[in-house]
């Protein structure tokens, strides 16, 4: 009897060991697709390589923003189609991270110049992003304040 509890504590030691160590794997994973995901938005989408940059979604992901869900790769790409379409520069600056599974959110600045008027904005944003087994992202979330990005544009037209 005695041997089996030592044996059931030992599994459930060597258990709470494999279960820390596959979450350290899935934060160093998770990382590296955070890092993945700035560095494309800068190098990649910003020079209109759709292709390449949808590279980086899962096929039924979804991208949720204050002003509405796109569902599916296909939602997706029209709504950077839009970005496109909307402004001649776009970049983030990363600030923080916190990553913990397969779960990572990043506060960034949105820095941005619109086609046409060429105003320029800043807007601070927090993405939350949730990554699959293989690193594509199944889900992002962006939280930031559309009151100011409209404040910013209209107080720059005058």
């Amino acid at each position: 009897m005695k041997q089996i509890i030592l044996f059931a504590l030992f599994l459930a030691a060597l258990a709470g060991f494999v279960s820390i160590s596959a979450f350290g794997q899935h934060d160093e994973t998770t990382s590296r697709g955070l890092t993945a995901y700035v560095k494309a938005f800068n190098d990649t989408l910003s020079k209109g390589k759709l292709d390449e940059w949808m590279g980086l979604w899962a096929k039924n992901a979804e991208r949720i923003m204050p002003h509405g869900t796109q569902a599916g790769l296909t939602d997706i790409r029209s709504a950077y189609e839009g970005i496109l379409g909307t402004y001649t520069s776009i970049k983030l600056v990363e600030k923080t991270r916190t990553v913990k599974g397969h779960e990572g959110v990043i506060e960034c600045q949105f820095d941005a110049v619109t086609k046409g008027s060429g105003i320029t904005i800043s807007q601070p944003v927090t993405l939350t992003i949730h990554f699959d087994i293989f690193g594509k992202i199944t889900q992002l979330k962006a939280e930031y304040d559309e009151e100011e990005m409209a404040r910013q544009l209209r107080a720059k037209r005058a």
